[in-house]
């Protein structure tokens, strides 16, 4: 009999929206299935929905963020509505989401953070009430990564990769490179390390060596 994984958070989730059936996923992994109730504000905007979708909550979550697909074919695969190659529901970037994650591992947090907020987004656009996600939106695929990754590490676009080598790399080792804040001196005699280390502390090197790649 396989053990289904039941992360932190969960019970919390299915008393909040109790149309959500679990089922036993690949290599451990489990399934919420289901219809989700929407009812969500923003900016005293009050909107109500319905969506058919299928989470999907990795053994290792929270270290991998969990994968959500809409399967009742209410969300058109139109760009402005924010789904990927895979047909998962772009709710950020995987960077942003694990990094959320490593301080705040609950599931059913991660989904009114995550999910409710798309889902507003989405409804509001299907209602007719805006033409695009109304908190803003990152432009898709690479570009979208590199747009957000850049103002979360505060450096131009064109360093993003830099710096998420030296995450992904042993501090002793990273702190001998050039500093990809500045290029001017090493990373550990440059005060830009103080925030990298903030960042080291939160994700482990492989984690960050697997944004990285995300990027090539």
């Amino acid at each position: 009999m396989i053990k289904m994984h039941e992360p932190d958070g969960l019970e919390e989730l299915l008393t909040k929206q109790p149309l959500l059936q679990r089922e036993i996923g690949e290599n451990g992994s489990l399934n919420l299935v289901g219809q989700f109730k929407l009812h969500a504000s923003f900016l005293e905007t009050t909107l109500i929905g319905n969506y058919r979708l299928r989470i999907v909550i990795d053994s290792k979550f929270p270290r991998i963020p969990p994968r959500i697909y809409e399967i009742g074919s209410k969300i058109p695969n139109e760009e402005k509505f924010h789904k990927n190659k895979d047909t998962t529901l772009c709710l950020g970037s995987p960077l942003s989401q694990s990094l959320y994650l490593a301080k705040n591992p609950c599931l059913s947090t991660f989904i009114d953070t995550f999910l409710v907020p798309f889902l507003y987004g989405v409804t509001s656009i299907l209602e007719g009430k805006t033409l695009r996600f109304e908190w803003g939106e990152l432009g898709h695929g690479k570009k979208g990564l590199i747009e957000e990754y850049s103002e979360l590490f505060e450096v131009p676009k064109e360093r993003v990769p830099k710096v998420l080598q030296a995450l992904a790399t042993k501090r002793r080792i990273a702190n001998k490179i050039p500093c990809p804040h500045c290029d001017k001196q090493r990373l550990g005699g440059c005060p830009y390390h103080h925030l990298i280390n903030k960042f080291r502390k939160i994700l482990s090197r492989s984690q960050y060596r697997k944004h990285e790649k995300e990027l090539l």
